[in-house]
């Protein structure tokens, strides 16, 4: 046997064994990026969501105070909102109900004010200056909270 064929055989042995550390390496990397991957999606929407809570505590907040002092009163938010929000509406006069995406999933956050209040918040992410001011509802003579981006 000549040394040509041992010298062959020992690199083969060794490519064989560099190919099954790394294959052994990467089998143990690869549950650690999915891991990594699914818990980074799961903080995202945490964060989302709790960015939606905060803007929307902040306005009815605001809307509560204004509607307190009464009117002439108004306080003007720069709040910053996420992209993932899709609607922003009021129900029955005193809840704002804040339609967003989770992933694929459509959620909905609801919060109540003190008083009747009219919105017109553009559900579009970034940055916003809001107006909430209180007055009259010339129609039923009561109070009513409006709440406007202003650009």
């Amino acid at each position: 046997m000549g040394w040509g064929k041992i010298r062959g055989r020992k690199r083969a042995q060794y490519a064989m064994e560099y190919l099954l550390v790394i294959g052994f390496a990467l089998l143990m990397i690869t549950p650690l990026i999915i891991v990594f991957y699914t818990q980074s999606s799961n903080y995202n929407a945490d964060v989302t969501n709790n960015q939606i809570n905060k803007v929307a505590d902040e306005i009815i907040k605001a809307a509560d105070t204004v509607f307190y002092l009464g009117k002439p009163s108004q306080i003007t938010l720069t709040l910053y909102l996420p992209q993932d929000i899709e609607n922003i509406e009021v129900q029955g006069n005193r809840t704002m109900v804040w339609t967003y995406l989770q992933g694929t999933t459509q959620q909905q956050i609801y919060k109540t004010a003190v008083g009747n209040i009219t919105s017109h918040v553009v559900p579009r992410g970034g940055i916003h200056h809001i107006k909430v001011r209180a007055g009259i509802n010339e129609t039923h003579q009561n109070p009513l909270i409006w709440i406007e981006d202003i650009e």
